[in-house]
C-alpha cells in the first residue's frame, strides 16, 4: 500500500501517537537470515522523523538487516496502537548513541548510579554500537475510539448493510455511556461510516464491542467501547 508522506507525518503528528513515540521500548519486526521472522523488544528513541535504534556491533540481526532491510515497529499501551513501517538503515559509531543514552535517561537511578551505569555500559561496548535508523513510510494509529483495523472496519460495515436499510445508514453519534463505570466518559463524536446500535432506542448511536484490560489487569470499562471509524484504511 502506498502512502503519502503528509500522511504519514499526519499519522505520527498525533498526540497519541507523540504519547506512544515518547516510551522508551518499541518491538521491532524484521525477517532474520534463516526466512522466519522475528519480533524483538528494543529501545529507541524518536527524533520527529526518525526511529534510532542501537545494538552491539556483533548482534545477529545486523545482518539480517543488512541483506533485508524493510522493517515494522509497533508501540503498544492498549487500547492504544501505533504500527510503523520502513526502511532500516545501518549506522556503525564509535562510542555510545546519543539516543541510545536519551532513551534510558528516565531510569530511576540516583546521579551517582548513573555515572556508574554509563561508565559500565561504555565498558562493556567498547567497540562502538550500530545506529538501527528507520524513516516511517506507512504508519497507521488505532485507538478503537477513532480508528479501527481495517478489517474490523470492513466487518463493521458488513453488519450495518445487513441490519440497517439504505435510508436508515445514518451518521453515528455518540451519546451517553450504557455502562455505570465512571472510567467511560461522555464525549461527542463526529460522523461514523457504521457500526453496530445499542439498545437505547437511539438508531444513531454507535457502540463498538471492545472492551480493553488495563495493565493493572482491571477492565477499562464494563461497557462496550463507544467510538467511531477513522478516516482511510490501512491492510492490518
Amino acid at each position: 500500500m502506498t502512502v503519502e508522506p503528509n500522511e504519514v507525518t499526519e499519522v505520527l503528528n498525533r498526540p497519541l501517537s507523540r504519547e506512544l513515540l515518547a516510551r522508551d521500548v518499541t518491538r521491532l519486526a524484521y525477517v532474520a537470515k534463516d526466512g522466519t521472522p522475528r519480533n524483538i523488544p528494543i529501545i529507541f528513541a524518536w527524533n520527529g522523523s526518525e526511529i534510532v535504534m542501537s545494538t552491539p556491533k556483533n548482534a545477529p540481526k545486523l545482518q539480517a538487516l543488512s541483506e533485508n532491510p524493510m522493517v515494522a515497529l509497533t508501540e503498544a499501551h492498549p487500547p492504544k496502537i501505533l504500527l510503523i513501517r520502513g526502511r532500516a538503515e545501518l549506522d556503525f559509531v564509535d562510542g555510545i548513541p546519543d539516543e541510545y543514552l536519551q532513551a534510558t535517561s528516565t531510569y530511576e537511578m540516583t546521579p551517582e548510579q548513573r555515572v556508574e551505569w554509563e561508565a559500565e555500559v561504555r565498558s562493556l561496548y567498547h567497540d562502538g554500537m550500530v545506529r538501527i535508523v528507520v524513516t516511517p513510510t506507512w504508519a497507521k494509529l488505532i485507538d478503537f475510539e477513532t480508528t479501527l483495523s481495517s478489517a474490523v472496519e470492513e466487518l463493521i460495515r458488513q453488519r450495518e448493510e445487513r441490519q440497517s436499510p439504505p435510508a436508515r445508514r445514518l451518521a453515528a453519534r455518540v451519546g451517553p455511556c450504557p455502562g455505570p463505570s465512571p472510567r467511560c466518559a461522555e464525549r461527542p463524536a463526529p460522523a461514523s461510516r457504521g457500526g453496530s446500535r445499542s439498545g437505547s432506542g437511539d438508531p444513531t448511536r454507535l457502540v463498538l464491542p471492545f472492551p480493553w484490560r488495563a495493565w493493572d489487569g482491571k477492565w477499562l470499562s464494563p461497557c462496550p467501547l463507544v467510538g467511531r471509524l477513522g478516516v482511510g484504511r490501512s491492510d492490518t
